[in-house]
């Protein structure tokens, strides 16, 4: 499909797509990206369980990297307490 002759969902996560891939048998799928038309648009159910699977993802995502600063935070703190004491 010729980019002015379609439109684009772009997940940036091929499990969000995964996860749908098989309501769109319909459609031109990639790793991370959904093709549809404005004659056959993607079905609304469809496109709110790709922005809910998507935001928590990245919530996720956030999640475990405040985790991990978190960790490596207190690891500094207890190497700097050993290195003193």
């Amino acid at each position: 499909m010729a980019a002015k002759h379609h439109l684009s969902i772009f997940s940036f996560s091929s499990r969000v797509v995964d996860a749908v891939r098989v309501r769109l048998t319909a459609f031109e799928l990639s790793k991370a990206t959904i093709r549809f038309t404005a004659a056959m648009p993607l079905p609304d159910e469809v496109v709110r369980d790709i922005v809910r699977d998507r935001t928590e993802e990245i919530a996720g995502t956030a999640r475990e990297l405040r985790r991990r600063s978190a960790h490596r935070a207190t690891c500094r703190a207890l190497e700097d307490h050993a290195q003193h004491a």
